[in-house]
């Protein structure tokens, strides 16, 4: 029997995300996450990654001079991962019980998501790929 590809991603489920002291319900789309969303997420680690390291060295004294083409080359592909990030926030999560200051409910969208910490964010996705593994919870 056939299946319509929106069969798979119609399930949602629901996360408790911590941050800061607080907490954050979100409903997400499991089927929403595809190969291009983990390789997105999987560069976004390598840079942060290294970032931390240059960071580390120059603590250290240790200073790797990275040319000006270097700087914006890095710089732009931080840009378009971030966009893309955001893309893959929004097309994840379903709804949030984020409010603004009048306590109205925000809207899961772009210029939202841009808007908020990137830690947050890093968090609420570590999150809900936490959750979608239910057994490396119980081995672990």
């Amino acid at each position: 029997m056939a299946i319509k590809l929106h069969q798979l991603t119609k399930e949602r489920k629901t996360v408790t995300v911590e941050y800061e002291g607080e907490t954050v319900d979100v409903e997400y789309r499991p089927g929403a996450i595809t190969p291009q969303m983990q390789s997105v997420a999987s560069r976004l680690q390598l840079i942060s990654k290294k970032q931390k390291v240059r960071d580390e060295d120059k603590k250290r004294g240790i200073v790797t001079d990275l040319t000006d083409d270097d700087e914006t080359e890095n710089a732009t592909e931080m840009a378009a991962l971030m966009s893309d990030f955001s893309d893959i926030i929004v097309a994840l999560v379903a709804s949030w019980d984020i409010v603004d200051e009048d306590n109205k409910k925000l809207p899961v969208n772009h210029k939202i998501v841009m808007a908020m910490p990137l830690t947050f964010l890093t968090t609420l996705f570590s999150a809900t790929m936490e959750d979608m593994r239910p057994n490396a919870r119980i081995a672990g």
